[in-house]
Order: C-alpha cells, then structure tokens, then sequence
C-alpha cells in the first residue's frame, strides 16, 4: 500500500501492526481487499463507530464499514455519517494513518491531509509499482453522469467525478451505464500519490 502526502510528493507503503509502518517496497505492504463496497485485511474490515471523530486506518469492530470505493485509482470511503459523507485520509509524523469522520478541524494532531490510491496486487513487480495491471480481467457495470448534484438514491453518495453507486441517480440527470473491467476479489494495494 502506497501513499504520498498532496505537498510533498513523498511515497511509501501502508504496513500493519506487526510490520513497519510504512515499508519501503509495496512487498512489504499490507494487502487489503475491497468486496461489496468493505475494505479488509485477512478476513476483518476497517470500520467505524457513529460519532467517533477519526480512526488509525486499520481493521476494526465498528459498525460503519461500508462504501468504500474507488474512483480513478484514488479511495473513499462513503457514509452517510460522516462528515460531508465523505471520511478524510491524513498522517502524523510517526508514518500512521487515520480516517477522519468530522471534518477538516478535527483530526489528531499534526495529521496532514492525504490521498490513497489503490493498485492491484499484479501490480507489484520486484518490490515497486508497474504503471499498467497485466491483462486479467471480467466484466462489472456501474452508473455515471454528469458534474456530481446532490444526491437522492438509496445510498445517495455521488463520487467528485459524479460517478453514483449502482441503483442511485441523482435528480433531473441522465444517467449512463458503464462496462469497467477488473479482478473481482482480488487483493489490492493502496497507494497514495499527488
């Protein structure tokens, strides 16, 4: 797992509790998975109780731990809990990272915004990241529109590239449904990168 803070361009590896925090090489990394829209390490998922402000990014027994998802490469994590319905990524100076659920005033302190990318497992090749998955893939449909509105479907958590969960729409918009290829199940990485 790899992220960079958005001013410094500087990269690493999320590890886990039994490793480094931040391993050198995507080798090292903790792999996660991302299926119906929870993200997990070995068979647990990261998750969130209501009200809490923000979390170390790790496994959990919270009852929020769902949508996360993924728009061109970068992760989110929808809620309708959450502050904006969006949960924030930040680190201290320590390499940890938390998710943060109440807004940009209330992180820890010295917690510095951050972005996380995901890539495929395959993806890593001699301890570093290749720009382009080797050819594997299956078929998966999803909905896009327009510049993102508010939303009002069941789950109702629009993407910034106005990309909706599939079965939610939002008001006076066409939507258009797009074939995306990738490995259901797969193992990924998440990175960050500017």
């Amino acid at each position: 797992m790899r992220k960079s803070k958005r001013q410094d361009a500087i990269s690493g590896f999320l590890g886990d509790a039994a490793g480094p925090v931040n391993p050198p090489s995507c080798a090292d990394a903790t792999l996660f998975t991302l299926q119906n829209g929870a993200l997990g390490v070995g068979g647990l998922v990261i998750s969130v109780d209501p009200g809490v402000p923000y979390i170390e990014f790790r496994v959990g027994d919270g009852a929020i731990s769902e949508t996360f998802t993924v728009v061109n490469g970068m992760l989110y994590w929808y809620n309708v809990a959450f502050f904006g319905r969006v949960a924030g990524f930040c680190q201290v100076p320590s390499g940890q990272i938390y998710a943060t659920f109440s807004g940009p005033d209330d992180v820890p302190p010295g917690c510095e915004p951050i972005q996380l990318v995901m890539y495929n497992e395959l993806q890593c090749v001699d301890g570093g990241i290749i720009p382009v998955l080797p050819t594997i893939s299956a078929s998966a449909t999803g909905t896009a529109t327009g510049p993102a509105t508010l939303p009002t479907g069941p789950t109702g958590i629009p993407s910034e590239d106005g990309i909706y969960p599939l079965g939610t729409s939002p008001t006076g918009q066409l939507c258009v449904t797009v074939t995306e290829s990738w490995v259901p199940g797969e193992p990924t990485f998440i990175h960050d990168e500017l």
